[in-house]
């Protein structure tokens, strides 16, 4: 079994997250994805919103809904 230690991700070169309301963790998620990818983080909210998610509605109020998570995945290339 691997040392859990040597699994540890390397906190000095992780950027750090945060999310202002409970509501707005996909979009936290999202971000952590792209950076683990070093992909633009940019335009995660305005793909996800060209896919008719509501972003402003899901960053503020209901979190993301169910249908909005494949939508969102696949237009942003987070697809297995």
């Amino acid at each position: 079994m691997a040392d859990p230690i040597q699994m540890a991700p390397r906190w000095e070169t992780m950027g750090q997250y945060g999310q202002n309301i409970p509501t707005e963790c996909w979009l936290m998620c999202f971000q952590m994805m792209y950076s683990h990818q070093s992909w633009d983080k940019s335009g995660i909210e305005s793909t996800s919103n060209a896919v008719e998610v509501d972003v402003a509605s899901a960053k503020k109020t209901t979190g993301l809904l169910t249908r909005g998570y494949m939508q969102s995945a696949n237009a942003l290339s987070l697809h297995a």
